[in-house]
């Protein structure tokens, strides 16, 4: 049951966390039964609205944005942990058109890529060949990774179909708002912390519950925590904390 405890992780976090191999092919300038792609460099190319990145405010996702995270995970013997350091460099590379719908592709290293769109403090992320943790991949992947404008106690679901055919099912809520929160000695006053539980429909078994996380979003500059959790063994599989951001 690897595959499941770590594609939570791998889908929730969107492109600070994801793990994608090259995109599906862009025939044409067209994704496959996306539509249209739009020109532009940088992040104010020409008709490119990427230059109000900062418009969505917890999750800031700007061209040039650097993020250094720290990772703790849980080791192959019980009970150990491994540490590392992670960097990302976010890259803003054109608009695109899904579903009538602008999307901005965006790169991190090693070109791992993903489409983001932030509307009305809704953050979407649409990821093509997905790869979990341990070696899975996933063809398509979209999830919302945060509703700011959500209450307290409010939820949103997504759904994927994994690599088996079985239908993973992620249901999302607004933990707190406003609150503050520091990490790596760094205080953040106006935090978002969103809590997601999983499962997948088991024929034959119903539905499994899966993995937890905690995602915790500050105003200004985005993922700041996160925590996966393993419902099968109750171990904590990975914590990220971020340890500095530079936002153009």
């Amino acid at each position: 049951m690897k595959y499941f405890k770590h594609i939570a992780g791998l889908i929730v976090a969107g492109i600070l966390m994801v793990s994608c191999q090259k995109d599906l092919s862009e025939e044409n300038g067209n994704l496959p039964g996306g539509g249209t792609t739009n020109g532009g460099t940088g992040s104010g190319g020409t008709g490119s609205i990427f230059s109000k990145c900062k418009d969505c405010i917890y999750i800031p996702l700007c061209d040039g944005s650097v993020y250094k995270y720290a990772d703790t995970s849980a080791g192959l013997t019980p009970g150990s942990t491994t540490v590392a350091s992670v960097n990302y460099t976010i890259h803003f590379n054109k608009d695109s058109t899904i579903n009538g719908v602008i999307y901005q592709k965006l790169t991190a290293e090693s070109n791992n890529s993903a489409f983001y769109n932030c509307t009305a403090g809704a953050t979407t992320v649409i990821a093509y060949n997905a790869v979990s943790n341990n070696g899975n991949t996933l063809s398509y992947a979209k999830t919302t990774l945060l509703k700011a404008n959500e209450v307290v106690g409010g939820s949103w679901t997504d759904q994927i179909i994994n690599p088996q055919g079985l239908t993973v099912t992620y249901v999302y809520s607004i933990v707190s708002k406003g609150t503050a929160r520091t990490v790596n000695n760094v205080a953040y006053p106006d935090v978002i912390h969103v809590h997601s539980q999983s499962t997948f429909d088991f024929p034959g078994f119903g539905t499994i519950p899966s993995g937890q996380a905690e995602y915790y979003f500050a105003k200004g500059v985005g993922q700041i925590e996160s925590i996966l959790t393993d419902d099968f063994t109750g171990t904590q599989i990975l914590h990220r904390t971020l340890v500095s951001a530079v936002i153009p």
